[in-house]
């Protein structure tokens, strides 16, 4: 993500940049980026755990828990891509969750799968 800092910089009467001003409209822009990522990771998450409480216990591959998470998003072509991309973010990041490449692959929720 990149910011643009001119579309951030709030400027004073006269003509110079007024930083309090300018902080505090990025802080508000900042908690609403921050409030939007966890309704979203909350929203991704609860898809996530739905579809392993179905398939307990097992390692599911990651075309088939994304295709099915987006469905329950109600993914749509103008956003598939970058909620294909979110979900896989979210399992691959998440400690509660192990992805392994190759046979006996995919993606298991650690607290359901048997210890090593």
């Amino acid at each position: 993500m990149n910011i643009n800092i001119a579309s951030y910089v709030v400027f004073g009467l006269n003509g110079s940049v007024d930083r309090e001003a300018t902080l505090a409209k990025f802080s508000g822009d900042l908690s609403r980026y921050e409030a939007e990522r966890e309704v979203e990771s909350t929203t991704i998450g609860a898809a996530v755990h739905a579809l392993f409480d179905r398939h307990l216990g097992k390692r599911i591959p990651m075309p088939f828990l994304t295709g099915e998470v987006l469905k329950v998003l109600n993914a749509q072509p103008e956003n598939y891509k970058v909620l294909t991309e979110k979900v896989a973010a979210y399992v691959r990041t998440s400690p509660e969750f192990d992805t392994a490449k190759g046979k006996n692959g995919g993606c298991g929720r650690l607290s359901d799968l048997p210890a090593k």
